[in-house]
């Protein structure tokens, strides 16, 4: 049996998690893992070093963790986690690049396999790792669900004084959410957004970003 071989190994076996944004990854970026990893095909199954093949994947800039098992006879399993996508930033060439949980930079994704999460347009988040930092702790500030839930925004920016803006999907309208308290202050316009759409009102801007109170300046053709 060994010298038919048998145990050499013949199938490298990827996995992906089941989250939408690190399966997107996965698909995009697989086919180079799985060409990085055809090295390890032909060696007896028993003298590969899983340890070698989890350094080789752990190197790649949107893989979150790696698990290797070795499957007798001949395959060699890695279950891939690849990094969470929290934003999408737009550069000035006009490509997608992924902005993961860990205020990393990801490899660039087709606009079709991205998954449901705020645009950034504002190009310092590519060169500012403070900024983009702060941007993804805006993010896990905001509420999980409601009006302001991170599925409900189209688009996140900061101004000069590095203020944090927010556009909604549903709603025309600009809102100024700050850096500090941001719970606090997407609660309290939470409330606001409730009154002016059971009011038919229309706001053009949203400026959250007092410590007590709210400013609504609303359209001038309503």
């Amino acid at each position: 049996m060994y010298k038919s071989g048998l145990f050499k190994v013949s199938h490298i076996e990827l996995r992906a998690g089941e989250d939408k944004a690190a399966q997107a990854m996965f698909e995009e970026h697989g086919p180079g893992l799985r060409a990085k990893l055809n090295k390890f095909k032909g060696r007896e199954i028993w003298s590969v070093d899983v340890g070698e093949i989890a350094s080789s994947v752990n190197d790649l800039s949107w893989i979150r963790e790696v698990s290797v098992r070795r499957i007798f006879p001949n395959t060699i399993r890695l279950d891939i986690g690849a990094k969470p996508v929290a934003a999408v930033v737009v550069t000035g060439a006009g490509k997608l690049v992924p902005l993961s949980t860990d205020s990393s930079l990801l490899p660039t994704l087709p606009a079709t396999k991205f998954p449901d999460v705020p645009i950034l347009r504002d190009r310092r988040i590519l060169r500012d790792e403070k900024l983009r930092k702060q941007t993804v702790q805006l993010l896990r500030d905001l509420p999980a669900t409601g009006s302001l839930s991170a599925k409900n925004i189209a688009e996140v920016s900061s101004d000069s004084d590095e203020q944090f803006w927010i556009s909604l999907i549903e709603d025309d309208l600009q809102i100024k959410i700050g850096t500090e308290n941001v719970g606090l202050r997407a609660a309290r316009v939470e409330k606001v957004l409730e009154y002016l759409r059971s009011n038919q009102l229309q706001a053009r801007v949203i400026d959250a970003d007092f410590s007590k109170k709210v400013v609504v300046k609303l359209r001038k053709d309503r």
